[in-house]
């Protein structure tokens, strides 16, 4: 997890695990105890209004580095044609994973019209993330938090409600919603019962991808922690103990760092392949609607030359 906070206590580095996910405006850099007896902390501008909070700077590092590195692959792309290097080779499969991986499948032929969203949503998540992975508590992961995650969910709540009915209207985008049942009486008790399922589900799923990303990057996070807490624990017993415990420990939380490597880029890939789904659902259900009027009409064609050719 980190190696700064290892100098406190046991109680500390717990304290510690359980504050990761609350961003306020006093930034902590040691703990109490430790190298600096008084700790070492920063407390951060504020107004009634408006306060700068750890969190918020730590996004604001994420997207320079997303401007920094993304534009200078931009401008190499346009000069030279290819990127060069090994990190902009990686920057630019990332970029075309995003594109054909997710964009493609799910959005089809308004895969440009979205891609770039999806290119900054898929970015920004993964950058926090591993800043996540940096030292604590200079650092930290402000995916940790669900008032982030939160954001980023209604952020792309607002995002697929605009183009949702921006691409079919507002009354075309509900009734992409209605699912007519051809049943006598119940038929539309039911169809109104699904109507609201459907529409309640754009809501909830934005939400359930916000519970996912503060979930995992949360619980990985107080996992790597608490065990660094065993060092400290096992010290209260015996050397022999606190030898054999901290090197299982170190090399417990060295492997798991490997693991929330993993899942810094499994998460920031399933949060926008699941927004990819949702924007491809509420502007492709106008479509639907064309293509089943479309249906009716080659029907009705059909009939009306099979009814000529008999005649």
């Amino acid at each position: 997890m980190a190696f700064p906070i290892l100098f406190a206590s046991g109680d500390d580095l717990i304290a510690h695990a359980l504050e990761e996910p609350k961003d306020n405006r006093v930034w902590h850099f040691f703990e109490h105890g430790g190298i600096f007896p008084n700790g070492l902390s920063l407390d951060l501008p504020y107004t009634e209004l408006f306060a700068i909070t750890k969190f918020k700077i730590l996004i604001l590092v994420a997207a320079g580095l997303v401007i920094y590195l993304f534009n200078r692959l931009g401008k190499r792309l346009t000069s030279q044609g290819q990127p060069k290097g090994r990190l902009d080779n990686l920057l630019e499969s990332l970029l075309l994973m995003v594109r054909d991986q997710i964009a493609r499948p799910n959005l089809g032929n308004k895969t440009e019209q979205f891609l770039p969203f999806l290119w900054t949503l898929f970015t920004m998540i993964l950058t926090i993330n591993l800043i996540g992975m940096l030292p604590a508590p200079v650092f930290g992961c402000a995916n940790a938090s669900i008032a982030v995650t939160a954001a980023w969910a209604v952020f792309t709540l607002l995002f697929i409600l605009i183009n949702g009915i921006g691409t079919s209207g507002f009354f075309g985008w509900l009734k992409g919603f209605w699912i007519p049942i051809d049943v006598p009486i119940l038929g539309p008790i039911i169809s109104f019962l699904l109507f609201f399922i459907e529409f309640a589900g754009v809501f909830l799923r934005v939400g359930v991808l916000a519970l996912r990303l503060f979930a995992n990057m949360l619980g990985g996070h107080i996992t790597l922690t608490l065990m660094l807490t065993f060092i400290l624990m096992a010290a209260k017993v015996s050397l022999t103990h606190h030898v054999s415990i901290g090197i299982a420990s170190i090399f417990g939380a060295y492997v798991l760092s490997f693991l929330e490597l993993f899942v810094a880029f499994l998460q920031a890939f399933v949060f926008t392949i699941l927004s990819a789904v949702f924007i491809g659902t509420a502007v492709h259900s106008h479509d639907h609607d064309d293509h089943d009027h479309g249906d009716h009409d080659l029907n009705t064609i059909n009939s009306s030359g099979h009814q000529s050719a008999h005649t």
